[in-house]
């Protein structure tokens, strides 16, 4: 797999997905406040999933290599 620079539109659907998520914990807040329809929540919940899958996918096509998350570094909590 040859290396290159990250896709535009994957760049673009990890800022999407970011304010998903941040939907999300907005949505998940006011529904202890207030009950919502669940089906939202899903809704809003795999929409992330989604635009994750999607960005990997674009990453894919365009031969641009995923570099896994180290779990190891955890620099605010030394």
């Amino acid at each position: 797999v040859q290396t290159c620079a990250l896709p535009i539109s994957a760049a673009q659907l990890d800022v999407t997905r970011c304010v998903c998520r941040r939907l999300e914990r907005l949505l998940v807040s006011l529904h202890q406040k207030e009950p919502l329809r669940l089906e939202l929540l899903a809704y809003i919940n795999r929409l992330s999933d989604y635009l994750y899958v999607l960005r990997c996918f674009i990453n894919l096509d365009a031969n641009y290599k995923e570099h896994p998350f180290d779990t190891s570094y955890t620099p605010f909590f030394k």
